[in-house]
């Protein structure tokens, strides 16, 4: 991805706005793989125009990321204890599937 990041951020500063659009929307599309030359780039190269875009690009991806998030289902169980003489200690919640989840218990007497 490298090979294709850092010949792309060059074309950033292109003379030729369609040069520049397509390198914009070039690195867009890598998205994640492309913040840290994007970082470098927004605070290091001497191309005002470089580090404009690359600054904007960072933004535009963080957000992209950020979207892409699927949305988060809050569910809510109730359980009753099957054998209330037994006092229940701890539950346990194993995520199945892989993906990750929080978990909040909370009880009343």
């Amino acid at each position: 991805m490298r090979s294709l990041v850092l010949p792309t951020l060059k074309q950033l500063g292109s003379d030729e706005f369609e040069e520049r659009e397509a390198a914009t929307n070039a690195l867009k599309k890598v998205g994640k793989l492309a913040l840290n030359a994007l970082g470098k780039a927004a605070t290091e190269n001497a191309d005002a125009e470089v580090r404009n875009r690359a600054a904007a690009l960072i933004l535009a991806i963080r957000d992209s990321l950020i979207r892409s998030i699927d949305a988060i289902k809050l569910f809510l169980t109730t359980w009753e204890n099957p054998n209330p003489v037994k006092r229940i200690v701890t539950l346990d919640y194993v995520a199945t599937g892989g993906t990750p989840f929080c978990v909040a218990i909370s009880a009343e007497n």
